[in-house]
């Protein structure tokens, strides 16, 4: 009977031993579980942090993209607008050149009219003094 405690108290023991191993491997299993869990989180929270930032920066490169295109269409339209007055001054300028030109054509015949009338009546008095 004392053999057979013995063996029993034996086998309790082993039993508790066992026991404490196993809570001991489950606790440590926990905290590496924690642990990792906790580094998990870390890293989802840097990607997450580093995806703020790249949309950031996509948002930024698109702002000045827009930026730029709207400067460059507010030029193009400058410059149309500038081509348009040049060629309207053009116009104004060519359309004066003609009319000087023509005042100049018409002044020029009725000089030689007055000239050739002028000369008509020299040629009348000189007849008329004979």
């Amino acid at each position: 009977m004392q053999q057979e405690l013995q063996a029993k108290h034996q086998q309790l023991q082993e039993t508790q031993q066992t026991l404490d191993e196993t809570r001991r491997q489950s606790e440590q299993e926990k905290a590496e579980k924690q642990q990792q869990q906790a580094h998990l989180t870390k890293l989802q929270q840097e990607l997450s942090e580093m995806e703020q930032r790249a949309a950031e920066q996509q948002q930024q490169v698109e702002s000045v993209e827009q930026e730029w295109l709207n400067k460059q269409a507010a030029l193009q339209q400058e410059l149309a607008d500038k081509q348009q007055k040049l060629q309207q001054t053009e116009q104004i300028l060519q359309d004066a050149k003609q009319q000087t030109e023509a005042e100049k054509a018409e002044k020029a015949r009725q000089q030689e009219i007055y000239d050739k009338l002028k000369a008509e009546l020299a040629d009348v008095e000189q007849r008329a003094v004979e």
